[in-house]
Order: C-alpha cells, then sequence, then structure tokens
C-alpha cells in the first residue's frame, strides 16, 4: 500500500507512515496544537490532489453518517 506522511516525519517514523485506506481517529480539544496538526494534515492531504478525500468531501461523509462533531 502506498505511504502517505502525516507531515511529522517523527510520527510517520513512529507509526511507520500513513496508507491510504488507513482510517484513522483523532480526539483533540478545538484550538489545540493538536487541532490545528489535524487541520494541517488535511490540508497537506487534499493539496495531494490524487484520490485522497478532500476536507468538503470528508466533512460531507461525516455528515452523511451522522457523526457529530463537538467542540467543547
Amino acid at each position: 500500500m502506498e505511504k502517505i506522511t502525516t507531515g511529522i516525519k517523527d510520527l510517520d517514523s513512529l507509526i511507520d507512515s500513513a496508507h491510504i485506506g488507513d482510517n484513522m481517529v483523532w480526539e483533540t480539544e478545538a484550538g489545540t496544537s493538536e487541532d490545528i496538526f489535524i487541520q494541517n494534515f488535511m490540508a497537506l492531504t487534499a493539496s495531494r490532489q490524487e484520490k485522497e478525500k478532500t476536507t468538503r468531501h470528508f466533512l460531507s461523509s461525516m455528515k452523511q453518517s451522522a457523526l457529530i462533531f463537538r467542540t467543547s
């Protein structure tokens, strides 16, 4: 499977990089450095302009799946 970067070399090394099709779950508080990391990771993925999901498609999929985003 093709590996993709998280944008953080040490994290890529720790998890042996992400792979297209991986299911990654992150739980953070809004506005934290972790939240910013996730936004940057999604932007990096979308900028590749390949088959990975863009942020808009990701959010649309979450709404269709009835998942709720919390910011508390």
